[in-house]
Protein backbone atom coordinates (compact mmCIF):
# COMPACT_ATOMS: atom_id res chain seq x y z
CA UNK A 1 0.00 0.00 0.00
CA UNK A 2 2.80 2.62 0.73
CA UNK A 3 4.55 1.88 -2.01
CA UNK A 4 1.46 2.82 -4.53
CA UNK A 5 0.77 5.88 -2.84
CA UNK A 6 4.82 6.55 -2.62
CA UNK A 7 5.08 6.31 -6.30
CA UNK A 8 1.99 8.08 -7.34
CA UNK A 9 3.48 10.85 -4.95
CA UNK A 10 6.75 10.73 -7.06
CA UNK A 11 5.06 10.67 -9.87
CA UNK A 12 3.43 13.99 -9.30
CA UNK A 13 6.60 15.49 -8.42
CA UNK A 14 8.27 14.40 -11.74
CA UNK A 15 4.83 16.04 -13.97
CA UNK A 16 5.31 19.10 -11.65
CA UNK A 17 8.76 19.22 -12.36
CA UNK A 18 8.11 18.73 -15.84
CA UNK A 19 5.55 21.11 -16.32
CA UNK A 20 7.82 23.64 -13.97
CA UNK A 21 10.18 23.46 -16.58
CA UNK A 22 8.63 24.15 -19.44
CA UNK A 23 6.71 27.06 -18.38
CA UNK A 24 10.49 28.22 -16.99
CA UNK A 25 11.85 27.78 -20.57
CA UNK A 26 9.12 29.28 -22.07
CA UNK A 27 9.49 32.21 -19.95
CA UNK A 28 12.66 32.90 -21.52
CA UNK A 29 12.44 31.54 -25.17
CA UNK A 30 9.00 33.65 -26.34
CA UNK A 31 10.32 37.34 -25.21
CA UNK A 32 13.50 36.11 -27.48
CA UNK A 33 11.93 35.15 -30.30
CA UNK A 34 8.96 38.57 -30.00
CA UNK A 35 11.04 40.70 -28.92
CA UNK A 36 13.70 41.00 -32.39
CA UNK A 37 10.24 41.64 -34.21
CA UNK A 38 8.25 43.81 -32.17
CA UNK A 39 11.23 46.36 -31.81
CA UNK A 40 11.99 46.14 -35.94
CA UNK A 41 8.14 47.14 -36.36
CA UNK A 42 7.53 49.76 -33.91
CA UNK A 43 10.89 51.63 -33.78
CA UNK A 44 13.70 52.59 -31.33
CA UNK A 45 11.50 55.40 -29.95
CA UNK A 46 8.21 53.34 -29.41
CA UNK A 47 9.78 50.55 -27.77
CA UNK A 48 11.34 52.89 -25.21
CA UNK A 49 8.10 54.21 -24.96
CA UNK A 50 6.78 50.67 -24.76
CA UNK A 51 8.88 49.58 -22.15
CA UNK A 52 8.25 53.06 -19.72
CA UNK A 53 4.61 52.04 -19.98
CA UNK A 54 5.25 48.55 -18.77
CA UNK A 55 7.60 49.37 -15.58
CA UNK A 56 4.74 52.41 -14.72
CA UNK A 57 2.18 49.06 -15.14
CA UNK A 58 4.31 46.58 -13.25
CA UNK A 59 3.85 49.27 -10.07
CA UNK A 60 0.16 48.53 -10.12
CA UNK A 61 0.39 44.70 -11.20
CA UNK A 62 2.69 44.71 -7.40
CA UNK A 63 -0.06 46.48 -5.52
CA UNK A 64 -2.83 44.50 -6.74
CA UNK A 65 -0.98 40.76 -5.95
CA UNK A 66 0.18 42.33 -2.52
CA UNK A 67 2.06 39.04 -1.57
CA UNK A 68 -1.49 37.19 -2.05
CA UNK A 69 0.27 34.48 -3.61
CA UNK A 70 2.96 33.59 -0.43
CA UNK A 71 -0.21 34.37 1.90
CA UNK A 72 -2.44 31.90 0.11
CA UNK A 73 0.01 29.15 -0.41
CA UNK A 74 0.69 28.96 3.75
CA UNK A 75 -3.11 29.36 4.39
CA UNK A 76 -4.15 26.76 1.83
CA UNK A 77 -1.02 24.27 3.19
CA UNK A 78 -3.13 24.96 6.79
CA UNK A 79 -6.09 23.93 5.49
CA UNK A 80 -5.59 21.49 2.99
CA UNK A 81 -7.67 18.68 5.23
CA UNK A 82 -10.05 20.65 5.83
CA UNK A 83 -12.88 21.39 2.84
CA UNK A 84 -14.94 24.15 4.76
CA UNK A 85 -11.69 25.88 5.60
CA UNK A 86 -10.16 25.55 2.59
CA UNK A 87 -12.84 26.60 0.03
CA UNK A 88 -13.41 29.70 2.99
CA UNK A 89 -10.07 30.58 2.51
CA UNK A 90 -9.76 30.03 -1.27
CA UNK A 91 -12.75 32.75 -1.28
CA UNK A 92 -11.17 35.31 0.59
CA UNK A 93 -8.03 35.39 -1.21
CA UNK A 94 -9.90 35.81 -4.33
CA UNK A 95 -11.79 38.45 -2.96
CA UNK A 96 -8.99 40.46 -1.83
CA UNK A 97 -7.09 39.91 -4.94
CA UNK A 98 -10.06 40.96 -7.31
CA UNK A 99 -10.77 44.17 -5.08
CA UNK A 100 -7.04 45.11 -5.26
CA UNK A 101 -7.12 44.87 -8.50
CA UNK A 102 -10.04 47.11 -9.02
CA UNK A 103 -8.66 49.95 -7.01
CA UNK A 104 -5.71 49.39 -8.58
CA UNK A 105 -7.14 49.50 -12.68
CA UNK A 106 -9.54 52.52 -11.15
CA UNK A 107 -6.01 54.30 -10.18
CA UNK A 108 -3.96 53.42 -13.44
CA UNK A 109 -7.25 54.61 -15.30
CA UNK A 110 -7.53 57.87 -13.66
CA UNK A 111 -3.95 58.45 -13.79
CA UNK A 112 -3.46 57.64 -17.38
CA UNK A 113 -6.67 59.78 -18.33
CA UNK A 114 -5.05 63.14 -16.44
CA UNK A 115 -2.36 62.25 -18.09
CA UNK A 116 -3.75 62.04 -21.98
CA UNK A 117 -6.17 65.45 -20.99
CA UNK A 118 -2.93 67.42 -19.98
CA UNK A 119 -0.60 66.49 -22.88
CA UNK A 120 -2.90 66.98 -25.51
CA UNK A 121 -6.07 68.55 -24.78
CA UNK A 122 -6.77 69.67 -28.15
CA UNK A 123 -6.64 65.55 -29.55
CA UNK A 124 -8.99 64.73 -26.96
CA UNK A 125 -10.76 67.84 -25.98
CA UNK A 126 -14.29 66.29 -26.19
CA UNK A 127 -13.70 63.02 -24.49
CA UNK A 128 -12.33 64.83 -21.84
CA UNK A 129 -14.17 67.60 -21.25
CA UNK A 130 -16.56 65.38 -18.97
CA UNK A 131 -13.48 64.79 -16.74
CA UNK A 132 -12.31 68.52 -15.91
Amino acid sequence: MFAITFNTYMMKIKTNFIYSSILTVSNFLFPLLTFPYISRVLGVSNVGIYNWVGGIIQYFIIFSMMGIGIVGIREVAKNKNNQADLSKTFSSLLILTLLTTVVSLLVCSINCCAKICNVSPNVLHRSCQYLH
